[in-house]
Order: C-alpha cells, then sequence, then structure tokens
C-alpha cells in the first residue's frame, strides 16, 4: 500500500501582500510541511530554510536549460543548490520553445553526472516538472472524477484497474508508458498536485470551494 512520507508546498513569489520570509517559515513549521519547492535560488530565501527542518527543492529557471547543456556549468550550478533539483518548469508545455524541448534531456544528465562527481546523487534528485494535462481528456472527464469526489469511475482495459479519481489514473499512465519505453523498474513519484482558485480554466472549475475539496479530498 503506498503511504505518505513527507507533505511539502510550492512557496511561489509572484504574487502581492507576501508574508516576510521569517513570517513563512514559522507558518510552514506550524503546519507540520517538511519540504517546500521554490521556483529559483533566491540567496535570502534559501538562507531563511537552514536549521529549519525544512528541505528546499529548487527549479532551474527555463532559460537556463540550454546552457546546463555544459557539463562544467551544471556543476557549478550544482555546488550552489540543496536537496532536490528540478530542471525547468513545464518545458513541454511552456510556450512550445524547441531549443528548451531538445536541451532538458541533456541538461539533466550533465547536473545528475555532476551530482554523481560530488557524491551527491543519492541525496539530491533531479527531475522535471510537466503538466500531466498532457494526457488528459477535459471533454469525457466528469469534474466528480477529478476532484476525488464520489462518482462510478473508470476502467483501463490494458492495466485491468479501475479508479475513481483522474489522479491515480495519471500516475498509471506515466507507470504504463515509461514502462513501454523499457523503464518499468523506475520509480513513480508524484512530486506536486493541487487544484487552483483562479486561472485559465473555465470558470466554473476554477474557484476556491473546488480547491478546498480538492486538497481535502
Amino acid at each position: 500500500m503506498a503511504t505518505i512520507t513527507s507533505l511539502g508546498i510550492n512557496y511561489g513569489q509572484v504574487v502581492d501582500n507576501l508574508p516576510s520570509l521569517a513570517e513563512v517559515v514559522t507558518l510552514l513549521t506550524l503546519l507540520n510541511l517538511t519540504k517546500t519547492h521554490i521556483y529559483d535560488t533566491n540567496p535570502q530565501v534559501l538562507s531563511a530554510f537552514p536549521n529549519s527542518g525544512i528541505k528546499v527543492i529548487v527549479i532551474v529557471p527555463n532559460e537556463m536549460i540550454p546552457s546546463l547543456k555544459d557539463p562544467q556549468q551544471a556543476l557549478q550550478w550544482d555546488l550552489t543548490n540543496i536537496t532536490g533539483i528540478t530542471a525547468g518548469n513545464e518545458v513541454f508545455t511552456g510556450g512550445n520553445n524547441p531549443l528548451l524541448m531538445s536541451s532538458l534531456v541533456e541538461a539533466m544528465t550533465n547536473i545528475h553526472d555532476s551530482l554523481t562527481c560530488l557524491g551527491l546523487a543519492s541525496c539530491i534528485h533531479i527531475s522535471s516538472a510537466n503538466l500531466l494535462s498532457l494526457l488528459d481528456d477535459p471533454v469525457r472527464v466528469s469534474l466528480d472524477y477529478a476532484l476525488f469526489d464520489p462518482n462510478p469511475g473508470m476502467g483501463d482495459p490494458d492495466s485491468r484497474l479501475h479508479c475513481d479519481n483522474m489522479l491515480y489514473v495519471q500516475v498509471n499512465a506515466v507507470v504504463v508508458w515509461i514502462g513501454k519505453l523499457g523503464f518499468g523498474d523506475v520509480e513513480v513519484r508524484v512530486s506536486e498536485t493541487g487544484w487552483p482558485s483562479k486561472g485559465d480554466l473555465h470558470e466554473v472549475e476554477t474557484t476556491v470551494e473546488n480547491a478546498k475539496t480538492y486538497n481535502k479530498n
């Protein structure tokens, strides 16, 4: 049976009325969160978390991906970051940039190789976040199915699994496809999930109430 060993939250800063760094650390501690995911390598943010018991996962900004095709650049970047590294953010859905898409795997390989050279590959992991809307069918998927609310569910004829929510189907789709590519022994972990209260989906879906329902369920 799958278990949750830790819980974290994304810490975005492209908003207004941000609390101070000290208040952020205090809030995460009070919520018993053990990890946070930041979208750059802001030194002030990184310096706020040591000795807090909260581990930090950082994102390599999209604009840096092409330069990290150079192994020395990848090594130098690794020396400044901690815990976990996400190479780029939604590279395959964030603007359709051919240079970014063609550079991503090589950049990730170089970052991993530099971590190996430093003896850190076993404790600092490299990944890349992608929107799983790449797999979804918004026409035939019900809102209840997406929100984990009661629904009849759907069956997968290939895996013979019957799932009552979209998140499990997304995970299953990733497992199946990387298996077909010859990587069936790779462990799949959910690093981010959530529901928007405002954004680019249909107005009926992006509500505070739906966000509460998803996160509660």
